[in-house]
């Protein structure tokens, strides 16, 4: 937890208390203080520096700052002007009891308590939530159209895609054909790699590394991940011919991951199904990167803003920047169909939101080398609720329109339209799930308003000038690295398209205490 002293206080006192289900590592608990340059140091290596104790009460389950371990002002203890960081370890112990969802421990909290001189005391408490880890095995699975005589399909399976990630070694991928067509080409290329943003070379393969004897009547391949493969992200391409005198108006085709041996824990998901119609557009041919993300953040020494004086909550700026592809094709329909934030802690959106109070966004063309010019086409920014969750929204990606599942402009179907984004700089508790919204996403910390999405009012607008999009989403300060990415569909020369730029940030600054649990840790605090 941190503590920001903006001044000398005095009879500064620190207690911090746990219930019966968890368990608190003695030796490990130490409080630092940044120095001049930000860095965490001893605080006996600082000027002035004193040497912090703890009392602890193991019976009573708490801890405190021993007061004669301060230093003294005309005999009063206080806490010296700066920003300390109290670090320690907790563990879940077998006391620990889940609560009737099975998603947070109800006897497993842990408490910080502070007071000071003519102040009231102050708590921050942290109830763990049971460790429950959320895999893609197969996270996208998609093909397209090699030729306009619509003879090769394309196929990508992207592996390993969330953000709790499965050791892949104990994994072995197993592909099924459906029939109207069969494997073609010499072999299929693997990639596995950390980080989108450092994807690496891929390795083609050759069909019989898969197991594939003839490739024109095996309706099966399996890639079996190396014993020391880690937790990694994977993406296979390859492709396929249509049998000849075939009549097939879809041509499917399914993944799914499986055990190399039997009993691998955890379990594999089940697989993932794709299919290429007969009249779905040619992919477009080219294989650029039109669309990154950053955010200025991410540059050291970035000072953050209050949203508003005192609030406690910051703006937390981003940039996705969109540059025409060098060939020259007609880009349109540029729709931003979800952009989305949440802690890479345990996944939630609990800490960081959207607010079109202080999104500020703003969309510019570079219309002269160095000159930016805003865009005012219309365009309507509201919530991305999802308007299909019986189906799961399988049609993410549809050709015809990347919003399948999402919820429309104006209410259709009986469903709802899709909301604008909530105001002001208090959390939006609830948002995400407000009555059956999103109703098939039941992870109780996807919360807030943790998405949103912009739609074009011309949806034919042709993009041929470097895009800058620049937005806010608001942070209430808790410590945590979080992760934002956009999900892009274009059309390219009347093809569509689609990109998923994405990026993280650390946020470590703040003005008040605070406390992070890391749910995927075994409700580790920090």
């Amino acid at each position: 937890m941190t503590l920001n002293a903006e001044g000398d206080i005095e009879g500064f006192t620190f207690v911090d208390e746990w219930e019966e289900g968890l368990s608190v590592e003695r030796d490990g608990f130490t409080m630092r203080k940044k120095d001049a340059s930000g860095e965490l140091v001893d605080i006996t290596d600082v000027p002035d520096g004193w040497s912090p104790t703890f009392t602890w009460d193991e019976a009573g389950r708490k801890v405190s700052l021993t007061q004669n371990s301060l230093p003294k002002k005309d005999e009063t203890p206080y806490l010296p002007k700066g920003e300390y960081v109290i670090t320690y370890t907790t563990q879940i112990n077998g006391k620990a009891t889940p609560n009737g969802r099975g998603h947070q421990y109800v006897n497993a909290g842990n408490t910080a308590k502070w007071q000071w001189k003519d102040h009231e005391e102050e708590t921050s408490s942290v109830t763990p939530n049971v460790p429950q880890a959320h895999y893609n095995w197969v996270g996208h699975k998609w093909g397209n159209w090699d030729d306009n005589e619509h003879t090769t399909i394309n196929w990508t399976v992207q592996i390993n895609t969330a953000n709790d990630k499965f050791n892949l070694g104990n994994y072995k991928f197993v592909d099924t054909l459906q029939p109207g067509h069969h494997y073609a080409g010499d072999g299929a290329s693997v990639k596995c790699f950390d980080d989108w943003g450092n994807q690496g070379i891929p390795q083609h393969k050759p069909w019989s590394d898969f197991g594939v004897v003839n490739p024109e009547t095996d309706r099966q391949f399996t890639y079996t991940f190396p014993d020391g493969a880690v937790k990694q992200i994977c993406v296979i391409e390859y492709s396929t011919q249509v049998d000849a005198n075939i009549e097939v108006s879809e041509w499917k085709n399914t993944g799914e991951i499986q055990c190399k041996n039997n009993g691998c824990t955890p379990a594999p998901g089940p697989g993932k199904e794709a299919s290429v119609q007969k009249d779905q557009p040619v992919e477009p041919g080219f294989n650029e990167t039109l669309l990154t993300k950053s955010s200025p953040a991410q540059q050291d020494g970035y000072v953050l803003e209050e949203a508003a004086p005192g609030s406690g909550v910051y703006k937390v700026p981003w940039q996705i920047d969109f540059t025409p592809p060098k060939g020259g094709q007609k880009i349109t329909d540029l729709f931003l169909y979800e952009d989305w934030v949440h802690g890479n802690s345990d996944g939630n959106t609990l800490h960081m939101w959207y607010s079109r109070d202080y999104l500020d966004l703003k969309l510019e063309e570079e219309t002269e080398p160095g000159k930016w010019t805003p865009i005012t086409d219309k365009c309507t920014v509201v919530e991305a609720d999802r308007n299909n969750p019986s189906e799961g929204c399988e049609k993410e990606t549809d050709p015809k329109r990347a919003d399948t599942c999402y919820a429309g402009l104006t209410a259709e179907n009986g469903k709802p339209a899709a909301r604008p984004l909530p105001m002001g700089t208090e959390y939006p508790k609830g948002w995400y799930h407000e009555s059956d919204r999103n109703s098939a996403d039941s992870y109780g910390n996807h919360d807030g308003a943790p998405a949103f999405r912009i739609v074009f009012e011309n949806s034919e607008r042709a993009f041929n000038k470097p895009l800058r999009i620049t937005y806010n989403t608001l942070c209430d300060g808790a410590p945590d690295r979080y992760h934002n990415y956009a999900k892009f569909r274009y059309m390219v020369n009347g093809n569509p398209r689609y990109e998923v730029p994405q990026t993280d940030i650390m946020f470590d600054q703040g003005n008040a205490a605070g406390k992070m649990v890391h749910a995927n840790h075994d409700g580790e605090a920090s």
